[in-house]
């Protein structure tokens, strides 16, 4: 299978609303409440105005294909909430669960990478699940720091720990 990771297009946004519903329903079983990940799709179609905004916005935002299928998406831009000396975030990286394991997720922080390095951005962090340990893990081996600062996600009334990782 051809791989490959390119901007993202409006044309895209269906693509990754359904990568990111299906990534979610993998990734985070077991530690966002069921009820939450049962209803992500209900709202589909706002979710895809939403990301359809996101990719024509000033935010990076590119996908990884396999054979030209959209399999997995990355978008980074300015920060939402304070992270000391870290003004961009990485909102979302999302690899369905049969495209990992191929390097495509270390290509798509590497395009989001490059592409604020252009801008000339050169740090950015991400948010974590605490109990996301996989997500965790890759973020270390891409050289991600773990930061000090923690927040509290609620979803479905469940309060959720969050950590973050910041890239120099």
């Amino acid at each position: 299978m051809e791989a490959s990771i390119r901007p993202a297009t409006p044309d895209d946004a269906r693509a990754i609303t359904e990568v990111n519903i299906a990534t979610w329903r993998t990734a985070y079983r077991g530690i966002v409440p069921d009820a939450h990940l049962d209803d992500l799709h209900l709202d589909f179609d706002k979710r895809v105005e939403r990301i359809r905004e996101w990719i024509c916005s000033p935010r990076t935002c590119c996908v990884a294909c396999l054979d030209e299928k959209v399999v997995g998406f990355a978008t980074a831009g300015p920060t939402r909430k304070p992270q000391p000396g870290y003004p961009t975030e990485l909102y979302a990286i999302y690899l369905i669960e049969t495209a990992q394991g191929r390097g495509l997720g270390r290509q798509l922080v590497e395009h989001i990478r490059t592409d604020l390095n252009a801008r000339g951005i050169g740090t950015f962090w991400v948010s974590v699940f605490e109990q996301n340990h996989s997500a965790r893990a890759f973020y270390e081996r891409l050289g991600g720091t773990l930061l000090p600062e923690t927040s509290i996600r609620t979803l479905a009334g469940k309060d959720l720990h969050e950590v973050a990782y910041g890239w120099k």
